[in-house]
């Protein structure tokens, strides 16, 4: 399987795309309850996509500079500077704790606004479901149409290696981290 040097942006705006209906669901969520929660997450979510992740996971990749599965590689070089590639597990252990405290945060508040005593209506257990379903169709998304062609994988704690996966060689050098 060949891995991407630069990833079609096709796929990045399809996951783009996910990212902005969790945030519209999750806010609508949380308006609900309250507009300072949805402010919250909205400012939570803006935080931890456009400056939290890219500045731990993007900026030690292979990608920096260049269109990835989440379309942050080019962003994050005109943001910050190039980190090393080595520090990419690390980093990328770091900015996906920012990730699942988006991925929580409307399930806090929506539990928090029940045990003080707010009844529980229909839509939020509908955009409950939105959101978990959101959640899981992310990683699907991630696994198959980048995970599997990306060539940070091996260094990623989120996959790990493949021993399946094996990267062609192009132009007589291989593919690989640090290429």
């Amino acid at each position: 399987m060949e891995c991407f040097k630069e990833f079609p942006r096709s796929i990045g705006i399809l996951t783009t795309l996910a990212g902005i209906v969790y945030l519209m669901a999750g806010m609508a969520l949380t308006v609900s309850i309250g507009a300072w929660f949805a402010g919250g997450f909205a400012v939570l979510y803006i935080l931890v996509h456009y400056f939290h992740y890219p500045r731990h996971a993007c900026a030690n990749c292979y990608y920096y500079g260049r269109h990835c599965i989440s379309l942050k590689g080019k962003s994050a070089a005109r943001i910050f500077r190039r980190g090393r590639e080595s520090g990419f597990h690390s980093g990328m252990k770091l900015a996906m704790k920012g990730v699942y405290l988006v991925w929580i945060y409307p399930f806090v508040v929506l539990i928090g606004a029940l045990a003080r005593g707010r009844p529980i209506y229909f839509t939020d257990l509908l955009l409950s479901a939105i959101l978990i379903v959101l959640m899981v169709m992310r990683q699907l998304m991630r696994r198959s149409l980048g995970c599997r062609v990306c060539i940070m994988r091996d260094e990623c704690p989120n996959v790990g290696p493949d021993p399946r996966r094996t990267v062609k060689i192009d132009s007589g050098a291989p593919v690989g981290p640090g290429a």
